[in-house]
């Protein structure tokens, strides 16, 4: 897949450590091969731009400098000088919000980048035409992508190298989520998907804290310092649409309950993973699928060989 759109995919270009999900995409790719009848239930949605409209495909990763508000949860414009070397100002969640990470935004014209071909024209997104990802191959677009710390790990809560913050209570483990800060870099916080609310709740000691938008800004206990909720969507990922309605319906997000909406009307399960199309091939080589009074209708080219 293209590491442009599919960053979090298990078959996107790139293993730069952003952590990879086996998706509903590569599942469906498997699928339309015809030689595969896949289960999408062990699968993960993408959170890489998940939700965030048609102008995350269609317009620049960076515009005017600056991360555009489709961009928030994917990509970042905050410059780092040495490749090695952890600085603070320069830290985010990377996009699956599991780790505090670095932007690898870098200075071709640097020693950092001397060795490695700078970004063409078309991929430059700063007025400053030497600065671009370290990673050409997903269009020279900066990601958080420098993983330095793993939420979900416990020990990282005895971890020395990490940069101390205001702030006695953040959580290390397998529930722990990464989010923004105004202290000196993310902090590491317990949150939990409410599935039937579509919001986080974050638990900080005795406190229970809901996102319920993007960008909300909450106060950290016994603090002077704020976190920032992301997307329900880059969190919680699966919770609203299972699998990417496996193949087998649409995503309707403008509902007030988002959800799936399956091609087959009989098919009443959360994904869409209960129908089975009526398939039918033409005379003229055209494959047809149908659930009720939906059909897909393809055109299959054969190519004949003698041996």
């Amino acid at each position: 897949w293209e590491e442009r759109y599919f960053a979090t995919e298990i078959m996107s270009p790139v293993d730069n450590g952003i952590p990879q999900t086996i998706t509903p995409l590569t599942l469906a790719l498997l699928k339309d091969t015809g030689w595969y009848w896949p289960n999408f239930d062990v699968t993960t949605v993408s959170p890489f731009g998940l939700g965030a409209g048609c102008s995350f495909v269609t317009e620049d990763c960076i515009k005017g400098g600056k991360v555009p508000s489709y961009g928030m949860d994917a990509f970042c414009s905050i410059e780092r000088d040495e490749i090695d070397s952890f600085n603070v100002t320069g830290t985010g969640c990377d996009p699956t919000h599991t780790h505090v990470s670095q932007c690898d935004l870098i200075d071709y014209s640097m020693p950092i980048g001397a060795d490695l071909a700078p970004p063409p024209v078309n991929f430059r997104y700063f007025s400053n035409p030497s600065l671009g990802s370290i990673t050409s191959q997903g269009n020279f677009c900066p990601m958080f992508s420098e993983l330095y710390v793993d939420c979900t790990d416990p020990t990282n809560k005895f971890n020395s190298n990490l940069p101390s913050v205001n702030f006695l209570s953040e959580s290390f483990g397998p529930n722990s989520k990464c989010f923004l800060s105004d202290d000196k870099r993310p902090v590491c916080l317990n949150a939990q998907c409410d599935k039937e609310r579509k919001v986080i709740e974050v638990t900080i000691g005795s406190f229970v804290i809901l996102c319920s938008e993007s960008g909300e800004s909450h106060v950290l206990p016994e603090t002077t310092h704020n976190f920032i909720c992301p997307s329900f969507a880059s969190i919680c990922p699966d919770l609203v649409c299972p699998g990417n309605c496996a193949g087998n319906g649409v995503c309707n997000r403008s509902k007030a309950k988002p959800g799936c909406e399956c091609f087959d009307s009989s098919d009443k399960s959360v994904g869409c993973t209960e129908s089975n199309p009526l398939i039918s091939i033409s005379s003229s080589n055209t494959i047809s699928l149908s659930w009720g009074a939906k059909t897909l209708s393809l055109v299959v080219i054969l190519f004949m060989t003698n041996r």
